[in-house]
């Protein structure tokens, strides 16, 4: 059933029947119940879009709890990955300076040892006092140089140094050692879990000898570098960790011993010992004495490399490893 307007009322008509009631009346009450229904539906009208409005405005009011809540939420998570995120990078932090203060100490230790090995060398006896002191003094400003070079490389590198007495090779009981090399180096480079190592064995010439001969000093010396190879060099204190025998690099004067010098190692060595020979001058330069192009070389195969100064190679080039 339609609603009733107030028109509908007001137009309403009815039909007459004798003694009915007074039209007038009638038509005056019909006019009363016009108006009050005309407000009533005004009143309706006006209470339907108060309605819609607040309907409307609980729904925003909704969205914005909702919204709200789910800003809160992400806020939360968001301070909570926060704080984790704080919490690893700090733990981070920590680990990494208690490892750098670690690898600190262990360096700063391992350069004592080396300075202490030189020290202790410096202070041997010898037969001829100031030679072997001018001697033992090269050999310290060498390692000198040698530190500086591989401090120069970075973080990753490193050198250990063996003196004169701990480099030597005695073949049993006997005093006298076999072989007495100036120093034994031992230069690395961490390259993740691995490390990579090249150790040499140093040998400084300062001699005027011939050396043709067996007899002579350098023929007595790499007879005793043969019979080191040959001997279970594993087996030494100082190269047992070692993944291979040491080069042995010759440090000598003059162009012309060089040479005459690498042909009476070529012609005295019976074991595949690895030579690396250079100029004292050469290496003193400015910059990095293991990536100076001065070293001739006498290879595993008996080969010569280097007998021109331009075909010379560097111990450790910049861009490659040990």
């Amino acid at each position: 059933m339609s609603e009733l307007s107030a028109l509908d009322i007001l137009g309403k008509q009815f039909g007459r029947r004798l003694r009915g009631y007074s039209a007038f009346e009638v038509h005056e009450f019909l006019s009363q119940i016009a108006s009050s229904m005309e407000a009533l539906n005004r009143e309706r009208g006006e209470l339907k879009q108060r309605l819609h409005r607040l309907e409307t405005e609980l729904t925003e009011f909704k969205e914005r709890e909702t919204a709200l809540q789910e800003a809160l939420v992400a806020a939360q998570r968001s301070a909570e990955s926060t704080v984790e995120s704080a919490r690893i990078e700090g733990q981070r932090i920590v680990a990494e300076g208690q490892t750098l203060a670690d690898r600190l100490i262990r360096e700063a230790h391992e350069r004592a040892q080396n300075i202490e090995s030189v020290i202790a060398d410096l202070g041997q006896p010898d037969t001829d006092d100031a030679q072997g002191t001018s001697q033992r003094l090269l050999v310290a400003e060498l390692y000198v140089r040698l530190t500086e070079a591989v401090r120069l490389r970075g973080d990753d590198w490193s050198v250990t140094w063996v003196g004169e007495q701990g480099a030597s090779f005695y073949n049993g009981d006997k005093p006298t050692p076999v072989i007495a090399p100036d120093g034994l180096a031992v230069v690395q480079q961490r390259r993740g879990e691995k490390v990579a190592t090249l150790p040499l064995f140093i040998e400084l010439d300062r001699s005027r000898e011939a050396h043709g001969r067996p007899s002579s000093d350098w023929g007595r010396k790499v007879q005793g570098f043969n019979r080191f190879y040959a001997h279970n060099w594993k087996m030494h204190p100082h190269l047992s960790d070692l993944p291979t025998f040491p080069w042995v690099a010759v440090i000598t004067h003059g162009a012309q011993r060089l040479l005459n010098l690498a042909q009476a190692i070529k012609k005295h060595r019976q074991e595949p010992v690895i030579y690396y020979l250079a100029l004292w001058e050469d290496l003193m330069g400015d910059g990095d004495m293991l990536a100076a192009p001065a070293w001739l070389i006498l290879t595993q195969d008996g080969k010569v490399i280097g007998l021109k100064r331009e075909q010379r190679q560097p111990l450790l080039p910049d861009s490659e490893g040990a």
